[in-house]
């Protein structure tokens, strides 16, 4: 049934045909076509990518390996909207890297992200005291946004490149995260 607001009357009648006095029931029905979203991030103990989906609905996610490194992400909410992300999640020492190969809403076409490449590395020995450890948000093989935290002064400063050369933005307090979103196949970034 399509959405909207419905009303239901009923009533009953018995074997010696006398009529029950009409009732009725009022409802609405309620659509969701809007699929979900996915937020990305890294775990900073076990660098291993974070996909959350983001969505006025409860969510489930089916993950599917596939050669390569690959693996077809498949959020399905409860109106069985679906967003299906493949991804290249690739992790050597003390670096991982997740990049969006591409991205399909419901039965839309696929999208290709632009190149883009999501990365969090350990720029120390693990095993150092003060670890120290970087978040880059690479979109055409340019670097678009820096974050690098340090333990020994519990601060995350961060960066952006312009014209080729680094600029500190800000710097805060804690561990920040980076964060990558899509939104209707465009990606962001947040921290």
């Amino acid at each position: 049934t399509d959405p909207g607001e419905y009303t239901i009357q009923y009533y009953s009648v018995d074997v010696e045909e006398n009529i029950e006095t009409s009732k009725s029931v009022f409802f609405t029905i309620v659509s969701d076509t809007v699929p979900p979203e996915v937020d990305i991030s890294f775990d900073s103990q076990t660098l291993t990518p974070i996909l959350t989906a983001i969505d006025e609905n409860p969510v489930t996610e089916t993950v599917e390996i596939l050669p390569k490194n690959r693996e077809k992400h498949t959020f399905t909410d409860t109106f069985a909207n679906q967003l299906i992300l493949t991804g290249i999640y690739t992790l050597d020492d003390q670096t991982a890297q997740f990049r969006i190969e591409s991205l399909q809403y419901n039965t839309d076409p696929v999208i290709t992200p632009e190149a883009n490449l999501l990365k969090i590395q350990y720029l120390n020995p693990i095993s150092s005291v003060t670890n120290i450890f970087g978040q880059e948000r690479i979109i055409k093989d340019e670097l678009q946004l820096k974050l690098v935290y340090k333990t020994k002064s519990d601060q995350t400063s961060i960066f952006t490149e312009i014209a080729g050369a680094e600029t500190v933005k800000e710097v805060k307090p804690g561990k920040v995260v980076l964060h990558v979103k899509t939104n209707k196949g465009e990606l962001g970034a947040m921290y």
